[in-house]
């Protein structure tokens, strides 16, 4: 197993600063961000995040905004015939 280094984290949720060898990520952030996941406090962690009930969505991601569905066709504009024959 690797040594690892303890590092220095800021929490996402309350932003207290908390050391660290292995700090508590988010799943889906930390595959979709890896190292620059967002991390969590073990208090955080415990008493927010992994209870059940709870929102389990990174706090530290934007939220996700859904794309709004335009309906019907696109307008064709016909640009040569915009342009007058001399």
């Amino acid at each position: 197993m690797k040594n690892l280094a303890r590092g220095s984290y800021k929490c996402c949720m309350c932003n207290k600063k908390f050391n660290s060898k292995l700090p508590l990520t988010p799943s889906k952030c930390g595959r979709k961000l890896g190292v620059n996941s967002h991390k969590i406090c073990p208090d955080c962690w415990w008493n927010k995040f992994a209870i059940e009930d709870a929102n389990h969505k990174c706090p530290g991601c934007p939220p996700e905004h859904k794309k709004s569905k335009s309906s019907g066709t696109p307008e064709i504009i016909d640009l040569l015939s915009s342009i007058s024959s001399s």
